[in-house]
């Protein structure tokens, strides 16, 4: 196949989007137990995430549920700075294929690494704890809503702004959380595992707090833009922007386009740049650049990997951070090999 793309049906969770958005109602923010889509791969999701910014400290609170399987991988991740792998993390307790039949309704749950997640008041409030004395780590986190949860036009998804405030402990040294971020929460969907002949896939967020301006833009690089993957893979043209929002002076639009191109590290294919163009719904553009000053490969699950990333925006002379979330499968890697020459 040499990395080209394939006629198989590529799964809706890698090419989903939507033209609009969808609602959120109160069962949203608990466990979606009603649902009986046939599949071993049917799932459900929550990531929080969570940045001191200035200490190039990022995270993610994960819970990866299996429902058919009654099976739930969760636990937390933070990285301070760039990371090789997932194991030189200064946390990273997460525990895979436990039994799920003890997460009650999802309101307060209590994972095999301790961690414990509470909805205190459901799209409002939530507190995150998790303590590991033994290697001086520990995390107690309030996240407070910033903004309406913003629903995919599938109603399976959802994002929300929210501000985190608590205490960070990493091998002994001591931290104040005061920060913004997105969280996630999706189900009902199969997410197979497949390895997708894709080049990477790229989902971003960012926080402008003192202009109330925050997007999530996702897709791939712009094949016009002469990405370096560009003679190995093949997108149609609507395969290349998958979805995407923007909230700014209290107003929420979708974004019509985007054309995006990121620079990676030639040896360890980490992400390090982001050039984005994008457009919304009242036609206005941005230009908008992107440096990661924090990173580590996450292989969440076997046939991927996941460069989790804290990026620093600017826009028009302002300041702001959020995540890049680079999904990155088999027929790339191999194609661009770790000492930067290729396998053919």
């Amino acid at each position: 196949m040499s990395g080209k793309q394939s006629d198989r049906r590529l799964d809706a969770w890698v090419y989903g989007g939507g033209k609009g958005f969808g609602n959120c109602k109160p069962p949203d923010e608990l466990l979606h137990s009603d649902i009986k889509v046939p599949g071993d791969a049917l799932t459900e999701t929550y990531a929080y995430m969570i940045y001191v910014p200035e200490e190039r400290i990022s995270s993610i609170i994960h819970f990866w549920l299996h429902p058919n399987l009654n099976v739930i991988t969760a636990g937390p991740m933070v990285y301070q700075g760039h990371k090789a792998n997932q194991l030189c993390c200064e946390i990273f307790d997460i525990r895979a294929y436990h039994d799920a039949s003890g997460l009650g309704d999802g309101s307060d749950m209590t994972f095999a690494s301790g961690h414990r997640i509470e909805i205190l008041e459901p799209f409002k409030k939530i507190r995150i704890r998790y303590d590991d004395a033994d290697r001086g780590n520990s995390l107690d986190v309030v996240l407070t809503s910033a903004a309406p949860p913003v629903m995919r036009e599938n109603n399976k998804h959802f994002e929300q702004i929210c501000r985190s405030q608590g205490t960070l402990r990493l091998r002994g040294k001591s931290y104040v959380i005061d920060s913004f971020a997105v969280r996630d929460r999706s189900w009902g969907e199969l997410r197979q595992e497949s390895p997708y002949p894709l080049p990477p896939y790229t989902w971003m967020t960012a926080i402008f707090p003192s202009l109330r301006m925050y997007w999530q833009v996702s897709g791939h690089d712009d094949p016009e833009l002469n990405p370096e993957w560009g003679s190995h893979f093949e997108l149609r043209p609507e395969h290349v922007f998958k979805d995407g929002w923007i909230q700014r002076d209290g107003e929420l639009l979708r974004l019509k386009s985007l054309s995006k191109l990121t620079t990676r590290d030639p040896t360890t294919r980490r992400p390090m740049s982001h050039q984005l163009h994008f457009v919304d719904a009242h036609d206005r553009e941005y230009q908008v650049a992107g440096e990661v000053v924090a990173s580590v490969p996450w292989q969440a699950w076997p046939n991927m990997i996941c460069y989790m990333c804290l990026t620093r925006w600017t826009w028009e002379g302002h300041e702001g951070f959020g995540d890049t979330q680079e999904v990155q499968w088999s027929d790339y890697v191999y194609t661009f090999r770790s000492d930067g020459s290729h396998c053919a």
